[in-house]
């Protein structure tokens, strides 16, 4: 079974580069184009994803909203922060103040925009190493 990630991404550009160079790499990938639906289905599936990658800005509640949220899923559902999900962060405008909200919001890696293959085969290898 092929490790799945979940892409929240609402430009289509970007949301079509990293869809290429994840399924290039042999990763399943779920998308949502804006937080609310990023949520949703972090909320039904959390089961089956590795780890999720999303934009800071998206539209309707931010990137790092959804992260909160997301966190929130997983500290109900009883899963101890050590066996959360990596969740990194992509942003065209990372700021010293908008990594340290990321990292707040219980992200692990924060990449500015645009993110190179070998950012994307690093991130991936750090945090699913097992697979990647």
């Amino acid at each position: 079974m092929r490790d799945k990630i979940l892409l929240l991404e609402d430009e289509a550009i970007c949301r079509l580069f990293m869809l290429h160079l994840l399924k290039q790499q042999n990763y399943d990938v779920d998308v949502a184009e804006n937080g609310e639906d990023g949520v949703k289905k972090f909320r039904e599936n959390y089961t089956e994803y590795s780890m999720v990658i999303t934009d800071v800005g998206l539209p309707g509640i931010s990137g790092i909203d959804a992260v909160k949220q997301m966190r929130l899923c997983e500290q109900q559902k009883g899963i101890a922060k050590n066996k959360q999900i990596p969740i990194v962060a992509l942003s065209s405008h990372m700021s010293q103040r908008i990594h340290e909200a990321c990292l707040c919001a219980g992200m692990q890696k924060t990449y500015t925009k645009p993110i190179t293959p070998e950012q994307v085969t690093e991130v991936l290898k750090i945090m699913i190493p097992c697979t990647a």
